[in-house]
């Protein structure tokens, strides 16, 4: 049962037409020395922020059989300490069988102005071998960090049989003045699979069933109060939903395909001012808002996905570079996109003007 390069900008907003993405001047993004190992290791889209000038970011360790650890930490600069900012020891609902039949699957970071809502979730096999859990926690603060409020969510999305869940926590987000996680979650032995929300600061619970795998979803962004979000049915119709903190709802079926090798933590889903993004590590789809059909850029390598992002006038998050494939693009604010270098190393996630490659270099853009 479910309860669940150093040269300006020369060119306006560019909306180029399908498979081609002119190139435009602009500056170029070099490694730099001596940065914080912690931000270099950074490979998840929705595991980023900013507040009180420092990046904000969750980690956490597996520490027995029934307690795992998150951290809430922050770094005031590329070349700086990293601060933990809060500590939370959890216990598991369960026992597990073994500290190696725990696995994390994924940790998530929301803030907006003085709120900081962090995320981790877990999945593990119980020591009777009977079934594997979901697990997923948070702590938050709505005052910039002078108190924090825990909430650990035993999801009840288990199954009577070793054969290991797959889940991944894909991102934090704030819809129907609620903070909800949404996570990926299959069911191996059931054939079940799940677009999942979980309230952080309540009890609510949301989930549809009919998603084809686990891996069959892209994150999404806030459109008029309601996530939005992407995942192929059972049926292999690709579609966009809206989930409004109370049903998730299809908006539309999409002339789209998914790609061969799936790694939701990279897949993503975006609405940026006139622009749509559907982003995943075979394509880079594109499409003005109101259109039924997308565009796409063609690209050669192997290069992971990066997203940078960054705050609007408002405090929202917004893309301003994409990195895909052999490229980085430039998104300006109207949504635009514009080549501007190429790159053939891995990227994941970044800020403003740098990006980590998930291991051991950041790269930064000249001024």
């Amino acid at each position: 049962m479910v309860v669940l390069g150093l040269l300006f900008v020369t060119a306006p907003i560019i909306e180029p037409p399908e498979e081609e993405v002119p190139d435009v001047k602009y500056g170029q993004f070099a490694e730099v020395s001596g940065t914080n190992d912690d931000l270099e290791d950074l490979n998840d889209f929705s595991n980023l922020a900013y507040y009180d000038s420092k990046w904000w970011f969750v980690s956490g360790v597996i520490t027995d059989v029934d307690t795992y650890t998150m951290y809430v930490k922050s770094v005031s600069t590329l070349t700086g300490s990293t601060t933990t900012e809060r500590t939370v020891a959890w216990t598991t609902g369960n026992t597990a069988k073994s500290t190696g039949d725990m696995n994390i699957e994924g940790f998530s970071i929301y803030i907006n102005d003085n709120d900081i809502y962090a995320s981790m979730g877990i999945t593990y096999l119980r020591d009777d071998d009977t079934n594997y859990y979901v697990e997923a926690s948070a702590t938050y603060t709505t005052d910039g960090g002078s108190g924090w409020t825990d909430n650990e969510r035993y999801i009840a999305f288990t199954q009577t049989a070793t054969i290991e869940n797959k889940a991944a926590l894909l991102r934090l987000i704030e819809v129907d003045s609620g903070i909800w996680m949404h996570l990926a979650v299959e069911l191996p032995v059931t054939a079940k699979s799940y677009a999942a929300f979980v309230q952080v600061d309540g009890g609510g619970e949301v989930s549809n069933d009919d998603v084809k795998g686990w891996d069959y979803q892209h994150q999404g962004c806030i459109v008029s109060g309601s996530y939005y979000f992407v995942y192929q049915d059972d049926a292999d119709d690709v579609k966009l939903y809206a989930f409004n903190g109370t049903t998730i709802t299809a908006q539309e079926t999409l002339t789209t395909v998914y790609p061969v090798s799936r790694n939701p933590e990279v897949q993503l889903y975006w609405r940026q001012k006139t622009q749509e993004f559907l982003i995943d590590e075979d394509h880079f789809y594109y499409r003005t808002v109101g259109d039924t059909t997308w565009s796409s850029v063609s690209d050669t390598g192997t290069t992971t996905n990066g997203i940078i992002w960054g705050y609007d006038r408002d405090g929202n998050y917004q893309i301003r570079f994409i990195i895909w494939k052999d490229s980085i693009y430039k998104v300006f604010g109207g949504g635009g996109i514009a080549k501007i270098q190429t790159y053939t190393g891995n990227a994941y996630v970044g800020w403003d003007d740098w990006f980590a490659n998930g291991a051991d270099k950041i790269y930064q853009l000249d001024p």
